[in-house]
């Protein structure tokens, strides 16, 4: 979504977004193609690195980073981008999902930082308080994950960025101090605070440990049940509600088939444990 006081300014520099480039998004897991949305921002088609693909590094001062250690229910977005993609390798079941991941932690969000890598894509680093390790040992890692939100004045230093809204950046001053906010495929954008059960897979290009299989990776903690909202086509969901049902195990699902599907939160850490 756009707001629209930004109208003016961004009906044409979004504009120059909708061709159609290629650009190597970091840390999704898997190869993808992918889509942006904004009003006015329509095509924008990608692929993601995966184990054996040669992957970018992240952004190394061409653009400044966003640091929030609170959240801010005030906020106001000079932009809403929404990236969709279509990935060519994803876990089909939770076993994988468990099997491919270095690091299994359940955490508290201390705070997050969020910057444009090198490519014009919005990832956050967080800075996590592990409340409990479920698998792989955790020794101070941040961790990362696609999307995020950032200050419009840091997002717009990125050089990627720049070109696309060369001529067109806000003349009247007003998006200065509003945020760009990037969703992709439905993940959550972390914010401090909240829990999480956190998936990640340590790269090899870089060590740094990104959330496994993108999107698939962040389980969302509230009131001891467990939930994904970026996983609801997939044959993920869909072995966990079998696995959380399934006979022979005190593991009991709750809200299937209601919106979000959530699950017991100590129900589902005895079913990873299971597979390692």
């Amino acid at each position: 979504m756009m707001k629209n006081s930004l109208k003016p300014f961004l009906l044409i520099p979004i504009a120059s977004l909708c061709v159609v480039t290629s650009i190597l998004y970091v840390g999704c897991g898997q190869k993808a193609s992918s889509s942006t949305s904004n009003k006015r921002v329509t095509s924008v088609s990608a692929t993601a690195t995966g184990k054996n693909e040669k992957p970018i590094s992240l952004s190394t001062g061409k653009a400044s980073s966003t640091v929030m250690d609170s959240e801010d229910p005030n906020r106001e977005y000079a932009m809403e981008l929404d990236t969709d993609s279509d990935y060519n390798r994803l876990a089909m079941n939770l076993s994988q999902l468990v099997s491919d991941s270095d690091l299994i932690v359940k955490i508290k969000v201390k705070a997050v930082k969020s910057f444009v890598n090198d490519n014009g894509m919005i990832q956050t680093e967080v800075t996590p308080e592990v409340l409990k390790t479920l698998k792989g040992n955790y020794d101070g890692q941040k961790l990362y994950v696609n999307g995020g939100e950032m200050l419009y004045s840091e997002y717009t230093t990125n050089e990627i960025i720049q070109k696309s809204l060369a001529g067109h950046e806000d003349p009247s001053g007003n998006a200065t101090q509003k945020y760009v906010k990037q969703t992709v495929n439905n993940q959550y954008i972390l914010s401090p605070g909240e829990e999480y059960i956190f998936f990640a897979q340590k790269r090899a290009d870089s060590g740094l440990y990104f959330s496994t299989y993108a999107y698939q990776g962040t389980f969302k903690l509230t009131n001891g049940k467990v939930e994904n909202q970026a996983i609801t086509k997939d044959s993920l969901l869909k072995d966990i509600e079998k696995s959380m049902n399934g006979s022979g195990k005190v593991l009991k699902a709750a809200n299937l088939g209601s919106g979000t599907p959530s699950f017991e939160e100590s129900g589902f850490e005895k079913l990873l444990v299971s597979y390692q």
